[in-house]
């Protein structure tokens, strides 16, 4: 499709409303002007017609859809055309556009931009043999039958407004995250549960392993079977769930692929249970009071505040809008949650010994005083002394196992905690007396989380609150020694360190570390790679441009 006329409308293209908005949506349009003093040198490419020739040239190596702007009326030579002229036989379209007015032509781009035909859109939106589109909001489609959102991150359900007329199709958690934002109609889909779309076709949802809501959606069309990952980072049991069937095309999420390596979810977990490990060490004459601190996304990275906060026994604070956002996380999701936490934790506690306490290095001083007392007065065999002294039961020990389901019922704070979110100081005070002494082992870690300040709990913050002013201003009532911060980034693995200037005017010298830790859920490149390699298929659709990768068909 070639619209070559100086200041001709523009058909089948996208209706945008913001340059910027555009741009962040649609990476895989290269634009070409010759607007000296705009500031997108990132995504814009600035030359006159001599140049387009050499530019046209290079797509070829890496074609993709090419949307021309220029000040001029562009003299399309017989290099030129033949340049397009192949780009357009490979699939990839060409439209040009000129302005006069470089001062209107935000406004004649709003004017002349129509809504566009499914088949002209990003290929990697698209289902192939279907009016179907996955994660696709930011354009006005003029004839897609089915819209699919894989999970609530803006960057895939960017372009959505409450105005959108069209029912979406998705998860119980994402219909729930978009009846709180949005309030447009979906159509919630179970995991695990084939779903007939008509005309013989079907979809099939499995957890993408991303964020909780996240999905890979299975297509059955025609007989050809089309996964699209979505995000999701791979693991061997989802690749293992896939193994058993072939694909004509794969939609891969290869965010990190060609970056380097970063380590599993749980390698990085454990690697902040053992930092916060050594700072609780109590062997320490005076032992240093962290205040912890975790950045996430508005959803997405609880697996990492929640394996501290079940390890160690502690509450999790969040704001008012963040609860909201949790309680739109279905049964399934939280079973997930808790299911993946309890399961790296149980794997950390079963690879590290806890360190003795000063109280329990003194009970075993006392322990061996007592023995040796008893080697005094009667010639007892040693080992049979500690075995008879081990095997002897403490009141303490025969009343650990007593159930507390009531305990837990009469301190939950209805409207404040997810579940019961209990101090495990509180109930031993109050119950010492009885004989009721419990741990919290069974309190399943997604029920921690709470608007309430308690004294033993971690708090989660925004990534964005992470810069000096804005972290100080939450630390304003923090009553610690020290602050310690931990974010997962996807890849950097890093320590920052500077003062602390607590509400009273003290200055603690580098009195808040933030830990950047490479936890990612989306794939990395070695997991991106035994993906490619066990899969079966036919062709795979990259859904990401990054620097090692475009949209190519491999």
């Amino acid at each position: 499709m070639f619209l070559l006329k100086s200041n001709a409308k523009i058909g089948k293209i996208f209706q945008i409303f913001d340059f910027d908005d555009f741009i962040l949506h649609n990476p895989n349009i290269l634009i070409i002007c010759t607007f000296k003093n705009l500031d997108h040198q990132k995504t814009m490419v600035a030359c006159d017609s001599l140049d387009l020739s050499r530019i046209l040239l290079e797509l070829l190596r890496s074609p993709e859809d090419i949307l021309i702007y220029s000040m001029s009326t562009i003299n399309i030579t017989n290099k030129i055309y033949n340049y397009m002229q192949i780009l357009n036989c490979k699939g990839f379209n060409i439209f040009v556009h000129t302005f006069t007015d470089s001062k209107s032509w935000y406004a004649d781009l709003k004017n002349t931009l129509l809504p566009m035909d499914i088949y002209s859109i990003p290929r990697h939106k698209k289902i192939p043999f279907t009016d179907y589109v996955v994660d696709c909001f930011n354009l006005e489609i003029s004839n897609a039958s089915h819209y699919f959102l894989s999970h609530f991150h803006a960057d895939h359900y960017g372009g959505l407004k409450k105005s959108f007329p069209h029912t979406i199709y998705c998860s119980n958690t994402t219909a729930n995250l978009i009846d709180l934002k949005f309030k447009c109609k979906t159509t919630p889909l179970e995991n695990n549960v084939l779903y007939h779309l008509g005309d013989n076709n079907t979809v099939y949802l499995i957890d993408a392993n991303h964020c909780p809501g996240a999905v890979c959606f299975i297509f059955s069309i025609n007989g050809h079977l089309i996964l699209h990952t979505g995000d999701f980072r791979c693991t061997f049991d989802l690749t293992s769930h896939l193994l058993k069937y072939k694909f004509n095309t794969i939609f891969l999420d290869n965010t990190f692929e060609g970056f380097r390596s970063f380590p599993s979810q749980e390698v990085v977990i454990h690697g902040i249970l053992d930092t916060i490990r050594n700072h609780k060490n109590t062997n320490c004459l005076v032992p240093i009071n962290y205040k912890y601190l975790f950045c996430t996304y508005s959803i997405g990275k609880e697996k990492i505040f929640l394996c501290v906060a079940h390890y160690f026994n502690m509450s999790v604070k969040v704001e008012y809008e963040k609860m909201r956002i949790y309680k739109c996380y279905d049964q399934e999701a939280i079973d997930r949650l808790n299911n993946e936490v309890e399961r790296i934790v149980n794997n950390y506690r079963s690879k590290t010994k806890p360190e003795k306490t000063l109280s329990e290095i003194k009970t075993i001083k006392r322990t061996i005083k007592t023995l040796t007392v008893s080697k005094k007065k009667s010639p007892v065999n040693k080992s049979e002394s500690i075995l008879k002294y081990c095997k002897k039961p403490t009141p303490l020990k025969e009343k650990t196992n007593i159930q507390t389901e009531n305990i837990i019922d009469a301190n939950i704070n209805s409207g404040n905690i997810i579940g019961a979110n209990i101090n495990s100081e509180d109930i031993i005070d109050a119950n010492i007396n009885s004989g009721n002494i419990q741990t919290h082992s069974h309190i399943r870690p997604f029920s921690r989380i709470t608007t309430e300040n308690t004294e033993n709990q971690v708090m989660v913050i925004s990534t964005q609150h992470t810069e000096k002013k804005r972290l100080h201003k939450i630390l304003d009532t923090v009553k610690a020694d020290r602050v310690a911060v931990f974010c997962g980034t996807g890849w950097r693995d890093t320590t920052v360190s500077f003062d602390w200037l607590k509400a009273d005017g003290r200055k603690v010298k580098k009195g808040i570390d933030i830990f950047y830790t490479p936890y990612s859920e989306h794939s990395s490149s070695d997991e991106l790679e035994y993906f490619r390699e066990n899969m079966k298929y036919d062709r795979i659709l990259n859904t990401v441009k990054n620097k090692n990768s475009s949209h190519d068909v491999i």
